[in-house]
Formats: C-alpha cells, sequence, structure tokens
C-alpha cells in the first residue's frame, strides 16, 4: 500500500467516487489549483485506487454501484486502519439515523446535495487543515520516536548480557520490554565473598521516565556493590536519590535485593514493595514476601533477613508483568496463580525460563499478550561444588594447622600443587594476623569452595583494618620492608582478588588445574 502523499506543502491528493458524471464534474470545477482530482464510478474501484495510492481526501457519493458509502468508509478506516484521510460523504436523501452512522463508521463530514460551490470549497479547507494537522503530528511523532530510540539504544547498554557464567552458579534471566525504553531492571553481581548479590527492580509508568529513573537505581546499586556496601545501605541511598530526586512526583520503585554466600548456605534479602520472590531449597519452595513498602514516597528503614541457602538451592525474581495479562477467560493471571506455576517450574531437574513461559501459556489457554515489561531472573548454586568454613583466632600458632585442614578438605586438588597452594594461603592468613588486628587479636575466617575436577576457591576474611591492595602485583622494590608476601601470593595462584564488604576485608585466592571447566574460569 502506497504512503499519503501530501507533505506539508505538497498538492493534496482527491479521490470522488460516483457513478453520476454531473456529481463528478462539479467536485472538479469546486477545487482549486491546491488539489489534485482523481476519479472512480464504483465503489470496489475506488478501493482498489485506493490502495494502489492512498489519497488525502475522499468524497463519497450515494450511487456506487457495488457497495454502499458506508462500507467504503468502513474499509477505510477498519480494515486499512487509516485515521488520517479526511472523509466527505455527498448525500441527496439522507436521514439523521443515517448520518450519524456514516460519521459513526468514520466519515469526518456529511453534505447534502446540491451543495453551494463556496460551502464545498469550505468543507475542503477544514480538510485541508486536518490533513496539515495530522502530517505536522507524524512528523512530532516521528521526531520522539527517533529520541526514544535514542533513549532505548543507550539502555541497551545498561541492561547485563549476563553471557559469562559466573562460578559455582547457574544463571538464567528473561527480559521482555512493552516498549521502545522499559522500567525494569535486573542484575547479577559478583561480590568479593565469592557469592552473588542479585537484584530485580520495577520503575513505575514506561517510556523515557522510567528508564531514566531505571538508570538511576542501576548506578545506586552498581556503585555501592562495587565500594562493599550492604543491601540495607543500598535501599536506603536509592530510596533517598529518588525523594530527593522525583519525591513530590508519583514516581516510584519496587525493589527485591539479595545476597547469595555459598560459601556459608546463606541468603540475605529485603524486599521494597515487590513480588514475592521464590525461594527453592530441595524440593521446597517459599514465597518471599515483601518486609517495607515500595521506595520514594518517604523515608524508610530496612530489614534484611535471612535463609539457609544450601547447595543447589535457587531463587526466583521477577516483575509484576508476568501476572498483570488477560487470560482466555478474561481474567488477570494473577500473583498467586503466577506463584503457583512458577513453583512447579523452578522444581523442575533443571529449571528454563522457558519452560516457566509455557506453563503460563497452558493456563491462559492462549499465548499471554503481555502489556507491561517482563523481566526473570534464576540463580542457584552449583549442587556439584563443595564448600567449607574454618573459623579460628586470627593467631600464629593457628595460622598454619587451620590452612593444613582446609588443603586437606580439598582432597581433589593434584598432590603436586598442594606444597604451593598451602604456602599462598599461610601466608594471606599470616598478613591477616600481621596487618588487620594487629596485637588486638580478632577472628579469622577461611572458606573454601572447590569445583571438583577443576578448581579451589580459598577466602580470608577478617574484620579487622582495611587493606589498600597495590595497583600491581608485582616484585617490590629492594628497599621496601612490605610487599613481599603479597607478590609470592599472587605468583602461586592464579587469580588473586581482594575487595571489603559490610566491614570484612575478603582475599580471594584461586588455582585450576588442567581440565578445569570453561565455568569456572
Amino acid at each position: 500500500m502506497a504512503q499519503a502523499s501530501a507533505g506539508l506543502h505538497e498538492p493534496v491528493r482527491v479521490m470522488v467516487v460516483d457513478q453520476d458524471p454531473v456529481l463528478r464534474r462539479l467536485v472538479r470545477h469546486a477545487l482549486d489549483a491546491r488539489f489534485v482530482l482523481s476519479e472512480a464510478q464504483d465503489g470496489f474501484d475506488a478501493l482498489d485506487a485506493y490502495l494502489e495510492e492512498r489519497f488525502d481526501i475522499v468524497v463519497i457519493g450515494e450511487r456506487l454501484g457495488s457497495c454502499d458509502a458506508r462500507q467504503v468508509v468502513e474499509y477505510i478506516r477498519g480494515q486499512a486502519n487509516d485515521s488520517r484521510t479526511f472523509i466527505v460523504v455527498l448525500f441527496w436523501d439522507l436521514s439523521p439515523a443515517g448520518e450519524f452512522a456514516l460519521l459513526h463508521a468514520g466519515a469526518n463530514d456529511c453534505l447534502r446535495l446540491p451543495f453551494y460551490r463556496e460551502v464545498f470549497r469550505a468543507r475542503m479547507e477544514v480538510g485541508l487543515r486536518h490533513i496539515r494537522m495530522t502530517q505536522q503530528l507524524e512528523q512530532a511523532y516521528m521526531r520522539i520516536e527517533a529520541q526514544m530510540r535514542t533513549v532505548a539504544d543507550l539502555q541497551k547498554k545498561l541492561v547485563p548480557s549476563l553471557a559469562q557464567e559466573v562460578p559455582g552458579f547457574r544463571v538464567r534471566h528473561l527480559y521482555q520490554p512493552s516498549g521502545l525504553a522499559s522500567g525494569d531492571y535486573y542484575d547479577c553481581l559478583s561480590l568479593p565473598s565469592g557469592g552473588v548479590r542479585v537484584v530485580v527492580a520495577d520503575v513505575s509508568g514506561h517510556g523515557a521516565r522510567a528508564a531514566f529513573i531505571m538508570a538511576m537505581v542501576r548506578t545506586v546499586v552498581r556503585a555501592g556493590t562495587a565500594r562493599g556496601a550492604s543491601i540495607e545501605y543500598l535501599l536506603a541511598t536509592t530510596n533517598t536519590q529518588l525523594l530527593e530526586t522525583v519525591g513530590d512526583e508519583s514516581d516510584f520503585v519496587t525493589i527485591f535485593l539479595a545476597d547469595v554466600d555459598p560459601a556459608l548456605g546463606r541468603l540475605r534479602f529485603a524486599s521494597a514493595g515487590h513480588c514475592p520472590g521464590l525461594l527453592r531449597v530441595g524440593t521446597q519452595v517459599e514465597p518471599l514476601a515483601a518486609s517495607t513498602p515500595m521506595l520514594g514516597f518517604f523515608p524508610l528503614e530496612f530489614r534484611v533477613e535471612e535463609r539457609a541457602f544450601p547447595p543447589g538451592s535457587g531463587l526466583l525474581l521477577y516483575t509484576d508483568g508476568l501476572y498483570e495479562w488477560e487470560m482466555a477467560s478474561g481474567e488477570q493471571l494473577g500473583v498467586d496463580r503466577f506463584v503457583a506455576l512458577a513453583a512447579e517450574a523452578i522444581c523442575e531437574p533443571t529449571v528454563y525460563l522457558d519452560a516457566l513461559m509455557h506453563r503460563l501459556e497452558e493456563a491462559g489457554e492462549m499465548p499471554p499478550v503481555f502489556t507491561d515489561d517482563v523481566t526473570a531472573l534464576w540463580v542457584e548454586t552449583d549442587p556439584t561444588w563443595r564448600s567449607v568454613v574454618f573459623r579460628v583466632e586470627a593467631a600464629p600458632t593457628q595460622v598454619r594447622h587451620v590452612v593444613r585442614q582446609a588443603v586437606e578438605w580439598a582432597a581433589e586438588m593434584p598432590p603436586e600443587m598442594r606444597d604451593a597452594v598451602e604456602l599462598a594461603v599461610v601466608e594471606a592468613c599470616a598478613n591477616v594476623v600481621r596487618y588487620a588486628y594487629g596485637e588486638g587479636g580478632g577472628v579469622l575466617e577461611l572458606r573454601v569452595a572447590v569445583a571438583p575436577g577443576s578448581l579451589v576457591r580459598f577466602q580470608v576474611v577478617d574484620y579487622g583494618r582495611p587493606f589498600d591492595p597495590p595497583e600491581r602485583w608485582g616484585l617490590p622494590e629492594e628497599t621496601s620492608s612490605s610487599g613481599r608476601g603479597l607478590f609470592l601470593i599472587h605468583t602461586l595462584m592464579d587469580r588473586v582478588h581482594y575487595g571489603r564488604m559490610e566491614g570484612a576485608n575478603v582475599l580471594t585466592l584461586e588455582k585450576r588445574w588442567e581440565g578445569a571447566c570453561q565455568n569456572c574460569m
């Protein structure tokens, strides 16, 4: 189908359709040079011509042969979905009910015959203004759409791909924005503890405004996590930012934040007005309800809850778009039905979010037609990983003994590798004794995780003075009194990383051996 022809300064294309040549001639003589006229005698012929090259104005008489004026109007407005073309119906004798039916079908004007030329020209001027205004609106919409595409392109760069596997975890996600720009946010961030921080948030509304607020939430979460901020701090900071930025508006954010620590077998979480997260432990599923209202309305205090999270456990987070859609019955699916379906899906041996979508389709007896952004995030600990935590007093007499225990516990490690690994871990623990606590003493945690046949991870955790790691883990200058131990650790291990998390120093040391799985690297 051809596009509408008239630009803002181009001639206006008009088609008149009627079997009466006198009527067609009257219309022709009533138009000035701004209008280019085409003629048709039959209604179906007129529609064929319309489909070949859309007209700006269609003038319809009563004598159309194969169809009537109302059928032509209904086709243009209905099947062709054209609200742009200006339609005028000319009639000799038409009841008020008939005129109402034509206007209701989509005609812009009805004019009784015979008409005065000046009146007809005035009606054409109305049509001309309609066309020009429509064109201006279309151009404005195109500019807005171009801007929205720019916003959407930028937002795509903010949405994590989660393409890389997180060592020790299985992570899957689903993301379907309802428009060009979305107010949903999801993420999975590695923590110094070897765990992950997962988040799903939902900003009220749609479009550029929701995308802007989503970017603000993302910035707070990512920047805060990089600095070792707690869940409580992130929620409080996000709420403060919203109050300062859009506090006098109707915008709000619901959010679910959770830290999964496989070494401790622990889940810490808080939800502000968000949909219940679904925790699966074994074959049991527990909904995790919100403990505080949504963010953005008033100051709040946040409470973090804990649950056991043994190996193989999983957590499903999502937004309300997954259950706020109409089934074939006309009812909304609703959160209760969704939770029941999702609980079944996440208890399958392997969890795929596509399978969850299939269950939704079966429940609704039709493919879901989502009117809101749809987001889901599934994270579970790899059941093949083993982990243990040793806690001892940070004293020289305790360090070597507990490290020897930890190395022996990691029995999968090749024998030729054990001495080097033990030396590196002993040096790391000795640094804690010397520098983190000094003479005051304290508690040292040694967390060990093993991916069978591929990788061992040691994490030395203390709650003493923060450590300022070097930019490069190279050999220190001969005149330097420190740094040789760190160089030794970095030389003996494949990966060394320091981070501070919720008041704790976490030094992570990893060693891989031949045949290590890619997901563990």
